[in-house]
């Protein structure tokens, strides 16, 4: 499990981030009934938010991170798309928003709860992001492991690059600003550590287009 604290005085925002992997011991759960418990502890622990989210097209951390910020503040100026954090989130994971997609995209069914490693994320205002994942751990029958999105792979970057629609012109440019060592046309023999990170930039661009889009619409 990983736990991040974050705090930004200008917005008087004061949150805790956590991330884990997770797999279901039993075969038989439903989606209806894993949204069921959810809410249970979600009401049992005020102010905090669960959601859990296919990672497939989610790049990294970072991501996720980010996306919790715009949607943290959206909710704290205001201009929030959706009535509940959770699709909040995912909407900014997506960088779209449409609800409809970024379900499709990031959430979850009946086949992928029973059949993959999926992610669980737990923001609240305090630090009791340990009691969470225990409390769900308990009543969904969890093996808790540390979050797969510390994991870097070529695969998973052109996955990703591709579902947000970024090309290599895009990519090369973030990289030369950067002074990083690559040629144009050579993208994949680049360090990867520094595609993420401009990959990463690349996709909080789309998140921050998404929240002046609301801004724009409620002026």
């Amino acid at each position: 499990m990983n736990i991040k604290h974050f705090k930004n005085e200008d917005l008087s925002l004061e949150y805790f981030i956590g991330l884990a992997s997770i797999r279901l011991e039993s075969n038989d759960l439903r989606l209806n009934e894993l949204l069921d418990i959810v809410d249970k502890v979600q009401f049992q622990y005020k102010n905090s938010t669960i959601q859990f989210f296919n990672p497939e097209k989610v790049l990294n951390v970072e991501h996720v991170y980010n996306a919790c910020y715009f949607s943290e503040k959206a909710f704290k100026l205001k201009f929030n798309i959706s009535s509940k954090k959770n699709l909040e989130y995912l909407l900014y994971l997506s960088g779209k928003r449409q609800i409809k997609n970024a379900l499709e995209d990031f959430g979850l069914n009946d086949e992928i709860i029973n059949k993959k490693s999926i992610e669980c994320l737990v923001i609240s205002p305090i630090n009791n992001i340990e009691k969470i994942i225990d409390i769900l751990s308990i009543n969904l029958h969890l093996a808790v492991e540390n979050t797969s999105l510390l994991n870097k792979s070529l695969k998973k970057l052109i996955t990703v690059k591709d579902y947000f629609e970024v090309s290599d012109e895009q990519l090369f440019s973030v990289l030369k600003t950067r002074d990083a060592n690559v040629k144009e046309g050579n993208l994949l023999n680049a360090n990867i550590n520094e595609l993420y990170s401009a990959l990463n930039d690349l996709i909080c661009e789309k998140m921050v287009l998404l929240s002046l889009e609301k801004i724009k619409f409620n002026q």
